[in-house]
């Protein structure tokens, strides 16, 4: 019995030190001695990460949605490039092939002859221009004549219907001659 008394003593002791603590605790954080509970603070900065931890997330998705892009992009410009050397390697196979015929079938000053009709000069009628680009066997012959009398690449590309960019390679190979 004794010990059932102690028992219920200390439950009250206890019980009134936590009251008087709770309100004692309440009455600091009313007057402003101390501020709100480290609970609170635990949750609001909880927040604050979630948050930055959301924005983070999303620039990443946006990452990875420019990186796949960029990726498909090099991906395209790859193939265009392969084709671009396979072009280049065709033209050079079929110059090569031109020039062996060419050798075989004209002599040297006839070479000569187209050479020096190749170097710019001004025509004044579309009939020279015409029977000259006719006298032109190749068309590596015939884009350096229009080349060499001022035409532009567009320009070359429309008459010799031909892409620009072919038209480009063939006056490029002509200088590196």
């Amino acid at each position: 019995m004794l010990f059932l008394i102690i028992s219920i003593s200390l439950f009250f002791i206890g019980l009134i030190i936590f009251i008087f603590g709770y309100i004692g605790k309440h009455e600091l954080i009313k007057e402003g001695y101390i501020e709100t509970s480290n609970l609170s603070k635990f949750t609001k900065e909880k927040e604050e990460i979630s948050l930055k931890i959301d924005e983070a997330d999303k620039v990443l998705r946006e990452l990875n949605k420019f990186s796949t892009y960029i990726s498909k992009e090099l991906e395209s410009k790859h193939k265009e490039l392969l084709f671009l050397y396979q072009l280049i390697d065709e033209k050079q196979e079929s110059l090569k092939k031109s020039e062996i015929k060419s050798e075989n079938n004209v002599s040297k000053q006839e070479k000569k002859s187209i050479v020096e009709e190749l170097k710019p000069v001004e025509i004044t009628t579309t009939t020279q221009h015409d029977n000259i680009l006719k006298t032109c066997q190749t068309i590596q012959e015939k884009v350096q004549f229009l080349y060499k009398t001022g035409k532009s690449i567009d320009e070359i590309a429309r008459t010799l219907n031909k892409g620009k960019n072919e038209i480009r390679l063939m006056i490029d190979m002509g200088k590196k001659e």
